[in-house]
């Protein structure tokens, strides 16, 4: 699989985000085909909608951009960083291999609540 798209959306899997209303789809699960038509559209960055070519390599994640940007989105209205999009002046330009978005980055980008906190290093 190119470019993965990793997002938990509640109730059944539908969810309507960033992506969804830049491309005009209806509310359901996000899938190559939807990032497809937006690359295609050459959609631009929106407050909740960030495009990331590459993924930071899970080994020292903590010291990346990584939880920054999570952070970021997650404090202000919410919304979807894409990895595995490239972008030209906040428009993406294509779609890049990134690998595999592992349980590493699902730990680091969880929320954190005590009693059990998980770790966000490699």
């Amino acid at each position: 699989m190119t470019a993965a798209v990793r997002a938990r959306c509640l109730h059944s899997g539908a969810c309507f985000t960033a992506l969804h209303r830049a491309v005009g789809a209806t509310p359901g699960p996000l899938t190559d085909d939807l990032l497809d038509a937006a690359v295609a559209a050459g959609t631009t960055e929106a407050n909740d909608l960030d495009w990331k070519g590459d993924l930071p390599p899970a080994k020292g994640l903590t010291q990346t951009g990584f939880p920054k940007d999570v952070a970021a989105m997650a404090n202000g209205s919410g919304g979807l960083i894409v990895y595995g999009v490239e972008e030209s002046q906040k428009a993406a330009t294509g779609r890049v291999d990134i690998g595999e978005f592992d349980e590493t980055y699902e730990r680091c980008a969880a929320p954190q609540s005590p009693p059990s906190p998980r770790p966000c290093s490699a």
